[in-house]
Parts: structure tokens; C-alpha cells; sequence
């Protein structure tokens, strides 16, 4: 048997056991050189981006910059109309002492109008033959033309002069480049009779009727008066 003294000595147990330089040296040698495996990486869950704030349009700033104005209404903005294409409809009615003697209906363009002037000459040929026959003379009464069309509220003018068309000319281009659609217009004359004018007689002429009256009733042929009478003898 081999003797106890011989034997490798054991380590106590408990006791640590203290490495050599050397030892660590090779430690941290193997560690470097040992490939090392490779190690998934977790995917990372990205959050959305909020969007950044864009710089505001010249449309946002207007109400801002409108703030200072509060309480004063803005004009509308007139669109870029064609006035070529604006067209509108004409109905027209001539009276003559409430007696309707002409009328007309038809469409036409803003660029090419409705002709006043010829109508209204119509409308004195038809109102002088009415009055012919009423044994009567006529007399312009009045011209109230009415304009009406979408989203807009009956507004009428009287006219002064029947002919004077410019000025509902200027109406209709200003509702055009409103917006305003499917423009109607209604155009009415009246004609009335002529009152006769009553003749005013003075007092000398009053008491000569008066004393005409007498001597046509006795006859009396030495009145002053009886040259102012005429004599019809009847055979």
C-alpha cells in the first residue's frame, strides 16, 4: 500500500481554493476565443409617429386675422360669371284702363336684351286702337318691373320711362355675379284715360249764358244780346 505520505493532499472542504495568475490569464484568453453564440434580438414594436403640426394655410389664418373685425360683415364675393351665357325670362303685360290689350313672353341674354323700346311702340299701337273705338284719349299711368329668381326675394322698380332699360340691365348683372339663378322678370304697362279738362268761366260769362238763356226763351229781338243768337228760320 502506499504510504499516507505519498497521497496528494485534499483540499478541506469549504476551503476556496485560490487560482494563480496564470490560471486567470487563461481565463480570460479562452473566453475571447470562444466564438460566442449568437443571441436573437427581440423585435421592437415601433409606436406610430403623430404628425407633425403643418404650418396653418392662408384659409386658417383669415379667421384669425379676423378677429379684430368681429361684429362687421364681410361683402360676399362676387363670382367670375360669363355674361354671355347669363339669360333670364321676360313676361310682359300691357293695360289699358285695367283692360289687359298686349302681352309677351320670351327668353333672352343679358348680351342681347329684351328691347324695350319695341315693345313698348306695340303697346301704344294696341292701346290707341282700344281707345278709337272708346271714343276715349289715352295716357301713360305707370311701368313697375319685377325681378324674381332662386334664393332671391321679389324686388320691384318703377320706371319712368317705360324704354329705360339700362337700368334693370345693371340688376341683372349684379344677381348674375351673386349666384343668382333662373331670373324672371315681370314687365307691366298701364295706360289710362285722358281726363278731360273742365273750362273755368267768369261771372260776365256766367250772366251772359244766363241772359242768352232768356231771350231764347221770350225772343225778344231788341236785346242787346240778340246778336250774339243766331235765327233759324224753318220754312
Amino acid at each position: 500500500m502506499a504510504s499516507d505520505a505519498s497521497r496528494p493532499k485534499r483540499a478541506n472542504a469549504g476551503q476556496k481554493r485560490t487560482r494563480t495568475i496564470d490560471e486567470l490569464v487563461d481565463g480570460i484568453f479562452e473566453k475571447i476565443d470562444k466564438p460566442r453564440k449568437p443571441v436573437a434580438k427581440k423585435k421592437q414594436t415601433r409606436k406610430p409617429r403623430s404628425p407633425e403640426p403643418s404650418s396653418p394655410s392662408e384659409a386658417e389664418l383669415e379667421p384669425a386675422q379676423g378677429i379684430a373685425d368681429v361684429g362687421v360683415p364681410r361683402a360676399p364675393k362676387k363670382r367670375v360669371v360669363d355674361l354671355d351665357t347669363v339669360k333670364y325670362t321676360m313676361n310682359c303685360t300691357t293695360f289699358f284702363d285695367e283692360e289687359k290689350v298686349w302681352m309677351d313672353a320670351d327668353t333672352y341674354y343679358l348680351k342681347n336684351g329684351f328691347k324695350a323700346q319695341e315693345y313698348t311702340a306695340k303697346s301704344i299701337v294696341a292701346v290707341n286702337k282700344r281707345a278709337e273705338r272708346a271714343h276715349v284719349d289715352a295716357e301713360f299711368g305707370s311701368c313697375v318691373v319685377t325681378i324674381g329668381g332662386t334664393k332671391l326675394k321679389q324686388l320691384s322698380k318703377c320706371l319712368e320711362d317705360p324704354t329705360d332699360w339700362n337700368s334693370v340691365t345693371r340688376m341683372i348683372e349684379t344677381f348674375a355675379k351673386e349666384g343668382i339663378q333662373n331670373i324672371r322678370i315681370e314687365y307691366v304697362l298701364k295706360y289710362e284715360k285722358k281726363k278731360k279738362s273742365r273750362k273755368i268761366q267768369t261771372i260776365d260769362q256766367i250772366k251772359d249764358n244766363e241772359e242768352l238763356d232768356e231771350l231764347d226763351e221770350h225772343g225778344d229781338p231788341d236785346s242787346p244780346l240778340a246778336h250774339k243768337t243766331k235765327k233759324v228760320n224753318v220754312s
